[in-house]
This record gives structure tokens, sequence and C-alpha cells, in this order.
């Protein structure tokens, strides 16, 4: 049997190391929908929107703007755009615009690591773009069922993935000069570690300090610092500060379930607490947070 590629290799039996990917980046897809939006999309444009979860945005024609940092990014019709989490943005739509949208968390980018790698939104892909044309063709299957298939499901994670991918390299290479080993938009660093969040995410309801992770992971307060700091550029209290607020945002986004319920749930305390905290990362407080998502 004729080799298909002669000079090409592979360490066997331990003679060599070969880089492995392993399922470091949780992604957890909310919705991929096409509407139309008008003056009122995003309370036309009244108000800062921020929010823990990321979107991607692909129009079909002109008219719709994200401003952010005193600047003005137009949504230009087939063109593919990533807004990152925890951006404050205000809407601009003064005209009817069929509007294609993707709605994701991605748990592991922190938003320390988001703001400082993606501090504004990211065009992904141009009008011929295979990536972009790909996603609009789902967008328009979908608007035209009730239901979407187990196929169509499988198809939106695959360009939702591929666009993720696009928006690292984009990042990474707007990094240049400034990428360096502590620079990666994300990583759940290695196989222990990434079980120390996944325990931690089951437990947010739960006193959750320090203390208690290094409990579990058998290692010291101190050591357990190094590794958040080391592999997400934060803290063990700020990380686990961030995933309850965006918990709490996901149950308000996709439930009725009332403010107190949530509280709990997300190991928020009360709803003063609640409210309290959920401000000061998203910029209003949760019943307000809900309508706004709702409009």
């Amino acid at each position: 049997m004729a080799k298909l590629f002669q000079d090409v290799s592979f360490p066997i039996q331990g003679a060599g190391e070969t880089a492995r990917v392993s399922d470091r980046l949780p992604l957890r897809l909310f919705s991929l929908s096409g509407c139309t939006i008008d003056a009122s999309w995003g309370q036309g444009g009244q108000t800062d929107m921020v929010s823990p979860f990321w979107r991607l945005y692909l129009n079909l024609d002109d008219g719709a703007e994200v401003r952010a940092a005193a600047r003005v990014f137009p949504l230009r019709a087939g063109h593919l755009y990533v807004i990152p989490a925890w951006l404050p943005w205000r809407a601009h739509c003064p005209t009817t615009v069929r509007h294609g949208n993707a709605l994701l968390d991605l748990p592991s980018i922190g938003r320390e690591r988001a703001r400082s790698c993606l501090p504004l939104p990211l065009e992904l892909a141009g009008p011929k773009d295979p990536l972009g044309m790909d996603m609009l063709g789902l967008i328009l299957e979908l608007t035209r069922s009730s239901l979407a298939t187990e196929a169509q499901e499988a198809r939106g994670h695959a360009l939702v993935w591929s666009a993720i991918a696009r928006m690292f390299s984009l990042a990474d290479g707007a990094a240049g000069d400034r990428a360096g080993p502590g620079s990666p938009l994300s990583s759940r660093g290695d196989l222990a570690f990434r079980k120390i969040l996944d325990w931690a995410e089951e437990h947010l309801h739960e006193p959750l300090d320090r203390a208690a992770l290094s409990r579990f992971a058998e290692v010291s307060e101190a050591e357990m610092a190094r590794r958040f700091l080391r592999n997400l550029g934060t803290s063990p209290a700020r990380w686990v500060r961030e995933r309850r607020v965006s918990l709490a945002a996901e149950l308000l986004r996709a439930t009725d379930e009332p403010l107190e319920s949530i509280a709990e749930r997300c190991g928020l305390g009360d709803r003063a607490h609640f409210t309290k905290v959920f401000a000061k990362w998203c910029g209003c407080g949760p019943a307000t947070w809900r309508r706004n998502q709702r409009a």
C-alpha cells in the first residue's frame, strides 16, 4: 500500500511529544435564530447593554449599529460580528433590519481576560466568506421552522465553534508582539485544574471560598490562588462571583423564576444582596436586566 505522504512521520512509542487537543474550552449555545429588529432594539439605545454572554450578529440589511467605548460599529449586511461578553454597549437601529444572532456562554473566558484581549466588537467574516454564508443559510432555514432538527442543531454548534475559532485567531493576531505565555484568550489549565472548575460550577449554590476549593483539590490556599491567576488571570473569589452572576443571568433570561429563588440557586444570598452584586457586574438590577433582555 503506497504511502499518502512520504515525508510525514509521527512520534511512536514515546519517541517524542505530540500536542493534544482536549475539551478545555466549554461552550454553551443558548440560541441561534433570526428575527426582525427596529428602533426598539436594545431598549432603543437608551441604556448600556452589559451581559456575561457572547453574541454573534449577522444581519441581512444595513442599518443597525453597536456603540461602545465612544465608537460606532456598523453591523454591515452579510458580515459576521462577535460582541464580547461584559462589554458595555448600546444598540442603534433606526430602520427595520433582518437580524441573525447567536447567544452563548464561554465559561472559561473570564471578564478580565475578555476585556484585555477582545475589548471591542470584532468582525469575523465578510459577505463572501463561507463561514458567514453557511451561518446565514442555517439561520434562514431556522426562520422557516418551528422546531430545529437534530441535524440543524449540530450544524449550528459546528458553525458557532468555527466562529469562536476565528475569533481566537484574529485576537491572537491583533495581540502581535504583546502575546506571551500568559496572554491566551482562554486557558483552563491541566486536567486537575479543569476538574476543580467543573466541581465549582456544580456547587455554586453552596459556600464556595478559596478554602473550600483548596480542600477539594487538596492543595494550599496559596497554591489555589496561583493556579487561578496562572490559568484564568483572576482570583478564585472573583471567578466564583462571575460564574454566579452568569448563572443568574442565564436563569433570568430563560425562566420566570422569582429573584429570591435565583439568588438562592446561585449562592448570591437574599434578594437585596443579589440585586447589589448583579447591578455591580451588569450595570442594572436583575429585574431590569430581565426586562431588557426580553424587550
